[in-house]
């Protein structure tokens, strides 16, 4: 096989969506199809990655007391009989329903809400209610209200119809403000190297957008926790081998700093050769990143497995080491022809809890972390016009760690939410035409994490 080049390992969608934290809507709803004359309220938090939760508040018949029942709920994608995706359509299904104030009826319906996309804005916004038992008609709930609010919209007055006073949201929204930084914690400087092939003809453009999206994230997270970081990026004419070796190679931290590595190009798994052993050797999960400045170099020797960069910067014992990929990993020669995007709805600026990001980045347990975005013999998505999936949903699953509606959480959690996002939506996405459920992406992520005791 020649070896000269390597073809593109990254997928293609059409268009692109913006991360926008999380959405809040004010649903009021019933279903006078059923012989329910129940008026339900709804405050639906649905977050960038997928996820999301809904408090419905309501007084059944004959019950003085009012009721409110927690779901969690998940992001889903309509397909007609023949398996075909609509990507102009998606519903959030309700499950696990569990009691907050009084009991659940018997004959409590599980709501199914519904959205389409609004073509001037490219988002997507509510339509209708069903039942979780009829989902194919849709349109059988009576949608009486679906209002979109806005941070500023959470007066004590609204939220308190769903959430109590001594409930953790409430008391993040309402109560005693954190504590802010210590003297130590203020110390923590973060280093920052992010490569990216913007280069490539195929996925330059891509890259670069991931590129911008990392140094913009870790950048508000430094601002917002007022600490000190310091970026470098490598693409463009800077990049080669060389200059990313002498980079990882400058990287000084303390005990105390984090240090952050991330790519965006190209990857591959080295071939065997004759004596059906890899040319140098490919015993790791984790992808080759494909370092060469041209693309008629030899990508045996302009290369790097993200493992080994992941050994030499955890060697450095800073505080906190996140080392990322999002590339192919799979043999070259292959390449993908253009799928089908699917955007968000808007989200509603909700501010960050700093005990959660101190919880993740100011841990005083040494962590290290490694994630690449596909698994063995597997390509990932992504878009030129907003980037690779892996890293939309590493940095929003991160950012709803960021939020008042979570606690207690950790890099697990980030994690696992990211593997789960983006190889759902891998799954509810085309990568070569026709349309067809043959053609739908395959995609999974996976990591890897240590955490050592001071």
């Amino acid at each position: 096989m020649n070896m000269k080049f390597l073809v593109c390992c990254m997928l293609f969608l059409t268009t692109g969506f913006t991360a926008s934290s999380q959405s809040i809507y004010h649903f009021e709803y019933s279903f006078p199809n059923t012989n329910d004359n129940t008026v339900y309220q709804a405050f639906f938090v649905r977050s960038d990655n997928g996820s999301g939760f809904v408090r419905i508040r309501f007084q059944s018949t004959g019950i003085e007391q009012t009721q409110l029942v927690e779901m969690d709920m998940h992001e889903q994608y309509f397909a007609d009989t023949a398996g075909a995706i609509d990507t102009s359509k998606l519903f959030y299904q309700a499950t696990t329903p569990r009691s907050v104030i009084g009991s659940i009826p018997l004959k409590f319906p599980i709501p199914v809400f519904w959205y389409t996309k609004d073509p001037p804005n490219e988002f997507f916004e509510p339509v209708a209610v069903s039942i979780l038992e009829d989902t194919a008609a849709k349109y059988r709930g009576k949608m009486l209200k679906a209002a979109f609010v806005q941070s500023a919209d959470l007066k004590k007055d609204f939220v308190s119809q769903f959430f109590t006073p001594d409930e953790d949201f409430y008391q993040n929204l309402f109560g005693i403000k954190a504590r802010g930084l210590t003297a130590g914690e203020k110390n923590t400087n973060i280093y920052l190297l992010v490569v990216a092939n913007s280069n490539d003809s195929s996925i330059g453009s891509s890259c670069y957008k991931d590129m911008t999206r990392m140094v913009h994230t870790f950048q508000d997270l430094a601002e917002y926790l007022d600490i000190k970081i310091y970026p470098t990026t490598i693409f463009g004419k800077t990049y080669t081998l060389k200059n990313i070796e002498n980079a990882i190679a400058a990287l000084h931290p303390s005990a105390n700093d984090i240090v952050i590595f991330y790519y965006s190009g190209h990857g591959f798994r080295k071939e065997q050769t004759a004596n059906r052993k890899p040319i140098p050797y490919q015993k790791s999960r984790y992808p080759f990143l494909d370092f060469r400045a041209k693309p008629d170099d030899d990508y045996n020797f302009y290369s790097m497995n993200l493992e080994d960069i992941y050994e030499k910067l955890d060697k450095k014992n800073a505080r906190l080491t996140l080392v990322l990929s999002d590339c192919c990993n799979n043999v070259p020669g292959s390449t993908n022809s253009e799928g089908t995007p699917i955007p968000p709805p808007r989200g509603s600026g909700l501010d960050w809890n700093e005990d959660n990001l101190r919880a993740l980045f100011l841990n005083p347990k040494h962590t290290s972390l490694m994630a690449t975005a596909a698994d063995i013999g597997q390509r990932a998505s992504s878009n030129n016009a907003f980037g690779g999936f892996f890293s939309y949903f590493f940095k929003t699953s991160m950012e709803d760690c960021f939020t008042n509606f979570k606690k207690n959480v950790t890099w697990d959690m980030v994690m696992k939410d990211a593997q789960d996002q983006t190889s759902y939506k891998a799954q509810h996405t085309y990568c070569s035409k026709p349309y067809i459920p043959a053609n739908i992406c395959r995609q999974n992520p996976f990591y890897d994490k240590v955490i050592t005791s001071q």
